[in-house]
């Protein structure tokens, strides 16, 4: 049985955050953040402990933050 993934927009919305209070949350700039949410090549080459600090925020294994199914189809 697969786990379920998540979107990082998927997260924040499911958790009523801004992308500015997840920003700060998890020690990043928001314009960081922006980009890890919005350009899969930066979630791709960010460092592994911002994803851990997201996945521990989140509740969720680092394997369930991903990327969109028609990102990864499309590259």
């Amino acid at each position: 049985m697969s786990e379920y993934k998540f979107t990082l927009k998927e997260l924040r919305a499911r958790h009523n955050l801004t992308q500015n209070e997840i920003a700060n949350i998890i020690g990043i700039t928001p314009k960081t953040y922006n980009l890890l949410e919005n350009d899969y090549t930066k979630i791709l080459s960010s460092r592994w402990e911002t994803i851990a600090r997201l996945a521990d925020y989140y509740g969720i294994k680092m394997e369930q933050i991903f990327l969109p199914s028609d990102v990864i189809k499309n590259n």
